[in-house]
């Protein structure tokens, strides 16, 4: 029985989670089955309803898309993408801001992938976790985005200096300030260093802050009343990466650079 190709692909997750793996390759009934854990007796309708309407393709005892499935899956992944992003902790994008980011990275929020929310201890706080500190002493580039001094900061960026570490980073007016107060003789020796760059950015914070090293990202977002929330994003995939480090390229190339405070 033929429906509309709106309702077959919107209206059902088992038969777009169908879509979506034959989009990567052609694949047998066992492993759709056990790539999506489902039983046989459950996705199997759900094939046979793709494949009435012409969207799957049986052949030599595989599945794959049909050529008209191919155009409709590629214009369907972003929103797919975002659906799976929101639905897998939809009370946090529910109380995070995401209207401040830059337009064209907001549009493509979908591509943070494979990520995970870590909300520190209360009594925690101000320090940052031993093993995210460990991953970040790892990368030989790190980029940090800061709008809030954070106490660990002075003493992280000492390290990375010391091991060599290609170091960019782009702090608010205020946070400067509080450099300034009280870590003024550290960060003048920091910036005499040949593998770092302070850069001073004036305009308005999308994001609370956002690390990207080599292989992690780490994000923070303000709630949706603008005060700081503690959570952060961390994603090892490099899709995430990449669009963290558009980001933070984004307030560095909107910054000014600076040589001494």
């Amino acid at each position: 029985m033929k429906h509309s190709l709106l309702d077959i692909v919107i209206n059902s997750k088992k038969r777009r989670n169908v879509l979506m793996l034959l989009n990567e390759r052609d694949r047998s009934a066992d492993e759709i089955k056990n790539l999506l854990d489902e039983t046989s007796s459950s996705i199997m309708p759900q094939i046979r309803i793709l494949e009435e309407n012409d969207l799957v393709v049986q052949e030599n005892g595989n599945y794959r898309l049909s050529e008209v499935a191919h155009v409709i899956i590629n214009n369907m992944k972003p929103f797919v993408d975002s659906i799976r992003l929101f639905d897998q902790y939809p009370e946090y994008w529910t109380k995070h801001d995401i209207r401040r980011l830059p337009k064209h990275l907001q549009r493509r929020i979908a591509e943070i992938k494979d990520y995970k929310l870590q909300k520190p201890d209360l009594s925690h706080l101000f320090e940052l976790p031993d093993k995210l500190v460990e991953d970040i002493l790892k990368s030989s580039k790190v980029m940090i985005f800061s709008s809030f001094f954070h106490p660990a900061y002075p003493k992280l960026l000492q390290k990375l200096a010391d091991e060599g570490t290609e170091i960019s980073i782009v702090l608010t007016g205020s946070t400067i300030d509080r450099f300034k107060i009280d870590h003024i003789n550290e960060i003048n020796d920091f910036l005499k260093l040949e593998n770092t760059n302070i850069y001073s950015y004036k305009g308005e914070c999308g994001v609370e802050a956002v690390v990207v090293t080599n292989t992690m990202m780490i994000m923070r977002l303000f709630f949706s009343d603008g005060s700081f929330s503690h959570t952060r994003i961390i994603s090892h995939d490099p899709s995430s990466i990449k669009w963290a480090r558009e980001l933070f390229i984004y307030y560095k190339n909107s910054s000014e650079s600076i040589e001494k405070i």
